[in-house]
């Protein structure tokens, strides 16, 4: 499943929570928003615009990585760069939040040319799985709640305090679209079932998230449908491919079988034609050899043997062969 929406949804309802994990000077947040980047159809994962203790303005880019990305430095680095062409006399940090370590690509990019480093920039990067879900269950903090089931210690008694947290302190308004990310977050370490039984299915289905969560359920239910009936014909046309094939060979063998024995039934009465006009006529010429041969039937030639012994001379029986070969085309 998509993470996307329910951790952008997350930081604009508990943005404030969520700055806590990037040890920044942060006096006010002073904007919160999804950004278009200029140069195409990209909405960044969440900008914040922050004030300093000391008044300053800058920019932070949250960037939530839930999948394997090689490229996903570089392309932090970029948003940095086309944001700051927008605005490029404020400061611009840009922040990677790993959700699982297999998605970890690392917090730098460094460029390195015979073994020289030529230049090396560094990201700030957070690792959910390295922070402590117990402490981030009891920090007071409900955005880290929310992701505590992605941390180190995650689980489900955890899991079901998160829930209570939100319920006794996020505002009722936020209440559902928080614990439906939560249960989307739970699941490797709590059953959506059991999940479902500690808050309620009515906290659930009040938010805009459920729909969606309903509606991907739906389309992975589609999918899997699909799937499954796709898996169905490919089995049942193997299967009637294999049943033809079957029955292609079993007829081509039977072919070859035919074939062989006639063969062999054809050389059989020209062997034995040819033994027995030797005995009736021993002075017979060789011309006979190839007027046998051009005979390719079995029973024309079984007709002409069971009367040699009858024929008068070599002439009635050299016309008898003649007669007996197929006519050339």
């Amino acid at each position: 499943m998509k993470t996307d929406l329910f951790l952008k949804r997350l930081a604009l309802l508990r943005g404030y929570d969520l700055l806590d994990m990037l040890d920044l000077p942060i006096a006010q947040i002073l904007d919160t928003s999804v950004r278009t980047l200029p140069t195409q159809t990209k909405a960044l994962d969440l900008v914040f615009r922050l004030s300093s203790p000391q008044g300053q303005e800058y920019l932070v880019i949250i960037e939530w990585q839930g999948y394997p990305d090689a490229a996903i430095l570089w392309r932090v680095v970029t948003y940095i760069g086309l944001v700051g062409q927008e605005e490029p006399h404020l400061p611009i940090i840009g922040v990677v939040v790993y959700l699982k370590a297999s998605d970890d690509r690392g917090d730098a990019l460094t460029m390195i040319i015979d073994d020289v480093v030529q230049q090396h920039w560094p990201l700030r990067c957070i690792r959910l799985w390295e922070l402590d879900a117990h402490a981030a269950v009891m920090s007071g903090n409900l955005a880290l709640a929310i992701l505590s089931p992605l941390m180190r210690g995650a689980d489900a008694e955890l899991v079901t305090q998160a829930a209570q947290r939100v319920l006794t302190e996020a505002p009722a308004p936020q209440q559902s679209d928080l614990l439906n990310i939560l249960g989307t977050f739970a699941a490797p370490v709590m059953e959506p079932a059991r999940f479902v039984e500690v808050v309620t299915k009515e906290y659930l289905m009040s938010s805009e998230l459920f729909d969606y969560l309903s509606q991907e359920l739906v389309l992975q239910t589609r999918k899997e449908v699909e799937a499954e009936q796709a898996a169905k014909w490919q089995a049942r046309l193997a299967e009637q491919e294999a049943a033809l094939r079957a029955e292609r060979d079993a007829r081509e063998a039977a072919l070859r079988a035919e074939r062989d024995a006639r063969e062999a039934a054809l050389r059989a009465e020209r062997e034995t034609l040819t033994s027995l006009i030797a005995v009736r006529f021993p002075d017979v010429p060789p011309t006979f050899a190839g007027l046998i041969r051009a005979i390719t039937d079995p029973a024309a030639l079984r007709t002409i043997r069971l009367g040699v012994l009858e024929v008068p001379d070599l002439a009635t029986l050299e016309l008898q062969l003649q007669e007996a070969a197929p006519a050339a085309e």
